[in-house]
């Protein structure tokens, strides 16, 4: 199942023989459709879900984006979604905090469809998106966490973030951790 979270990874996994000499040649796969048959991948591709699956209902105010973020960066384009969309950028450890550039996706609250395209650069309109950080758990969510998982009691929210931040697609993980050891 494909989650609209999108960054760019490298991932290495090799494992010796059992004299501790290499297995082989090296195979680089560079696409899930090295891995899954047509079938598997067709359905990978129509699984793909909206933002919208993983947001949890909230008014929480101080998940709200402050308005100095939004006038301040007039030289920078934050990575605004909606909940209808299919990506999201990858959320680092400084999202939620003052270093909001390139740090994740801001979600567009305000659902007005004239809403859907505008000048991105534009204070007046950004101002107009009801624009929130995802709440953590939408965060564990999109980063293909199980339900349940959880953090200690008492962890803050920019915690939470600077946990979560650049974590690894546990779905992608699962799928080579699965093709590491079915190869033994």
């Amino acid at each position: 199942l494909l989650i609209p979270n999108d960054r760019l990874r490298y991932y290495l996994i090799a494992r010796l023989g059992v004299d501790g000499a290499s297995t082989g040649e090296a195979e680089i796969i560079t696409s899930f459709s090295q891995i899954y048959n047509n079938s598997q991948m067709e359905q990978l591709q129509t699984a793909k879900r909206q933002i919208q699956d993983y947001l949890q209902p909230t008014n929480d105010p101080t998940l709200s984006i402050p308005t100095r973020y939004l006038t301040d960066y007039k030289n920078y384009r934050h990575d605004i979604v909606h909940p209808h969309d299919t990506r999201s950028t990858t959320f680092t450890k400084a999202y939620g905090s003052d270093y909001l550039i390139g740090a994740g996706s801001f979600l567009q609250t305000a659902l007005i469809e004239e809403l859907r395209e505008y000048e991105k650069d534009d204070p007046e309109v950004l101002l107009r998106l009801g624009l929130r950080w995802f709440a953590p758990e939408e965060v564990m969510a999109l980063h293909g966490f199980p339900a349940g998982f959880g953090f200690a009691e008492g962890t803050t929210r920019i915690q939470k973030y600077r946990l979560l931040g650049n974590s690894m697609s546990v779905r992608v993980v699962s799928v080579l951790l699965k093709r590491l050891l079915t190869e033994l």
